[in-house]
């Protein structure tokens, strides 16, 4: 028998192959593609721009997915029949993602504003730390 009968060790490196070595969710962050979570998201679906995606953990790859249904752009409709059509149905997802990128900014953002208040109360020097310092 295999010391790795699942082949995990083949499908982790496969997946890294895929992704990249640091590959992240660029919603939410989550770095752990050996746990498969992590997918690429079309967002102007796949078959009007193969070369535009994302890494999206699975969580945020279905919120976008529904995102991009109700905005009007699914993946299981034929393909538009002209390049105008193409089009719309590209900057209707890119728009779409757009928006679930910046939420996902401004929550960070909300976060780490939390952070530099807590850090102002409980350890005021941290202002002075080399971390600190643009």
């Amino acid at each position: 028998m295999s010391a790795d009968p699942a082949a995990n060790d083949r499908r982790a490196g496969v997946r890294r192959r895929k992704l990249g070595r640091d590959a992240a969710c660029v919603l939410c962050g989550e770095r752990r593609p050996d746990a498969l979570i992590l997918e690429r998201h079309h967002f102007a679906l796949v078959e009007n721009e193969p070369a535009v995606d994302v890494v999206l953990c699975k969580n945020c790859h279905a919120v976008a997915q529904e995102s991009l249904r109700r905005a009007g752009v699914v993946e299981w409709e034929p393909v538009a029949d002209t390049f105008v059509e193409r089009q719309v149905a590209m900057l209707r997802g890119e728009a779409d993602f757009l928006d679930l990128l910046a939420e996902s900014r401004r929550v960070a953002a909300d976060r780490i504003e939390a952070l530099v208040v807590r850090l102002d109360l409980e350890c005021p020097l941290w202002r002075h730390w080399p971390e600190s310092q643009p």
